[in-house]
């Protein structure tokens, strides 16, 4: 059913109106050392977010290196061979997330916390008017 003009709208204001209400905590990122044990490779993929360039995106991490692309296993496994170029960073890069989802509630709550700031630095600059 489509919708009219008005009702996407009235639609779209309820949209930020919600997205103004404080969100809930965010979920708590992944233990690296156990998601890695667990898997048996020695390697976890898992979801990251970047507050700053407000992303969200899947990689692979292991003991001591990170890429923030989600490289198969037999790149990989040819990357630490010396036979193909895989772009590793040289920290775990974190916080990571088990999905998709949990990455997008934490960056949710870092740009509302990162906002919320200014939003009060603006109030107080309102109440010193008054």
């Amino acid at each position: 059913m489509a919708m009219t003009k008005a009702e996407k709208a009235a639609m779209d204001a309820l949209y930020e109106r919600a997205a103004l209400s404080w969100p809930a905590p965010p979920p708590k990122p992944v233990d690296l050392d156990v998601a890695m044990e667990g898997s048996g490779k020695g390697r976890w993929r898992g979801w990251w977010m970047n507050p700053y360039s407000k992303r969200v995106g899947e990689g692979v991490v292991d003991g001591c290196l990170h890429a923030r692309v989600p490289y198969t296993d037999e790149q990989l496994n040819s990357c630490y061979g010396g036979h193909s170029y895989v772009s590793l960073s040289q920290t775990r890069g974190g916080p990571w997330y088990a999905t998709k989802a949990d990455a997008m509630r934490a960056l949710h709550y870092a740009v509302a916390a990162e906002y919320a700031k200014g939003l009060a630095r603006i109030q107080r600059l309102i109440e010193d008017e008054a």
